[in-house]
């Protein structure tokens, strides 16, 4: 797999987990808010967030089929425009990012922003789910020379392959990104073993979009190799936004990051050997043999003059056991005293 970096951050295997925090719809239509939200989730230790770029006459149809077979006013419309970002807002937000040494991040659904986020700087490009099948889209953002991540939910591998031959020279800088494209998900579709299905079909980095209460289907996806984690965050799961309900709070996207670092250092190299930590147990915890009584020269040992006890100061081992019986002592050993190879005539 090619090195691929978001800003400065490097993305893959070696490196520690990016994880963006999604305020998606959660800004609420208040700028304040959407700043409240980048400053917490700086300060939950987040790298990057995310929020969604689209103007609501070119994501849905202004028209829907009434129950009368009749057209009218789209009722999404209205909801749609709520929670659009103004392309002014992009840009002070993303200033705003830069000054809590965060990413700015957002989802484009048309052309337009696409070309705005291009224009303001982002460090790459997010593609939802839903457009893994929008070509014009995808051949758009493929003439940027930017990472991409994208979305891979409802998707099987032929139609992901075909989003990464429109993606074109892009695709060498693609993070994939598992996703069950349900809010929530039921547990039995999370498929997580799907990380690895799509790493080893497309050989890219694969990441993690999780829309499930809780982490802790994030920290799974982390230790079957996920390199970006992306979790919907809010203030409150009461806001009335259409993400909140099962998004994170900021207070609990802290104790998820706390627990993908700790799990990182615990994943470890996978090399088994006595860690550092445990080398106390090689005398403490670990046994030899020692004299269960008083033993006299020239006595033949049994099994019963032997006490295989912790802690590990001697020099014969419990592996040993079967060749002390039956050898005759040189010297005298007091009970407690742990055996040593001179005690013994060969």
């Amino acid at each position: 797999m090619r090195g691929i970096t978001i800003g400065d951050t490097a993305i893959g295997a070696d490196h520690p987990t990016f994880i963006i925090a999604e305020i998606g719809t959660n800004h609420g239509g208040s700028l304040e808010r959407a700043k409240g939200l980048i400053n917490a989730c700086a300060e939950a230790g987040a790298d990057a967030v995310k929020f969604q770029s689209w103007t609501a006459e070119l994501l849905n149809n202004v028209k829907e089929v009434g129950t009368d077979g009749r057209l009218m006013d789209s009722k999404a419309i209205p909801i749609l425009r709520k929670y659009e970002l103004p392309n002014e807002w992009h840009v002070e937000l993303a200033a705003y990012c830069n000054s809590l040494n965060i990413h700015f991040l957002s989802t484009p659904f048309d052309l337009k922003h696409a070309r705005l986020l291009r224009d303001i700087g982002v460090p790459a490009i997010k593609i939802s789910s839903s457009d893994l099948v929008y070509d014009e889209l995808l051949e758009e953002i493929s003439t940027y020379s930017l990472p991409v991540l994208l979305s891979v939910g409802m998707a099987n591998l032929g139609e992901i392959e075909h989003a990464l031959e429109c993606l074109g020279p892009a695709r060498d800088r693609t993070v994939l990104l598992h996703c069950i494209a349900a809010y929530p998900p039921i547990y039995k579709d999370v498929n997580l073993r799907a990380i690895h299905t799509l790493r080893k079909a497309f050989g890219l980095p694969v990441g993690f979009s999780d829309h499930l209460p809780g982490h802790e289907m994030v920290l799974a996806a982390t230790a079957l190799g996920a390199c970006v984690i992306e979790k919907h965050v809010t203030f409150s799961r009461e806001d009335d936004t259409p993400d909140s309900f099962f998004a994170l709070t900021v207070n609990e996207l802290a104790l998820m990051v706390q627990a993908v670092r700790r799990l990182e250092a615990a994943m470890g190299d996978g090399q088994k050997r006595c860690m550092p930590s445990e080398k106390e147990g090689l005398t403490g915890g670990r046994r030899c043999i020692f004299a269960a009584r008083d033993l006299k020269a020239g006595m033949t040992l049994t099994r019963d003059d032997l006490a295989v006890v912790r802690p590990n100061i001697g020099e014969i081992k419990p592996r040993h056991l079967k060749m002390l019986i039956g050898r005759i002592l040189r010297v005298d050993v007091s009970q407690g005293a742990p055996l040593a190879w001179r005690h013994l005539d060969w």
